[in-house]
């Protein structure tokens, strides 16, 4: 498994280990696109898991979504900085409001390298985050 691993391609919480069928950059911006467009949301945005208790597993599993974002924060940057707009409003929208404010702060500062997008530098300076 670990050589598949090594030589896989990481797709946000999965790895790809069959040869790929388009390049890096294409997959990558599909994905996203994918992410943004198209995923429902409702379970992150309802009020059972907005209010429900940190041990519950649906909260727990929110933390995938910062954790995918973060892994691939050098991709995006270098294949589709264009989506980084879309993925912070689809994060601040449906993540930030139910996320445990004790990571939050961590899980935010991934958004300190897109300060070239004036709303996301904005965000974050209102939350004095820093590179």
């Amino acid at each position: 498994v670990k050589r598949l691993l090594s030589d896989g391609r990481e797709l946000g919480l999965v790895t790809l280990v069959t040869a790929p069928r388009e390049p890096d950059a294409t997959q990558l911006r599909r994905i996203l696109n994918t992410w943004v467009r198209e995923f429902r949301t409702g379970g992150l945005d309802g009020w059972a898991l907005r209010y429900a208790n940190r041990s519950r597993a649906g909260k727990r599993l929110m933390l995938n979504y910062p954790g995918a974002l973060i892994s691939q924060m050098n991709r995006i940057l270098e294949y589709a900085p264009d989506s980084r707009l879309g993925l912070f409003q689809w994060y601040r929208d449906h993540v930030v409001p139910g996320f445990p404010g004790d990571m939050l702060d961590e899980m935010n500062r991934m958004w300190v390298r897109s300060d070239d997008i004036g709303e996301i530098r904005e965000w974050c300076r209102s939350r004095n985050l820093q590179k």
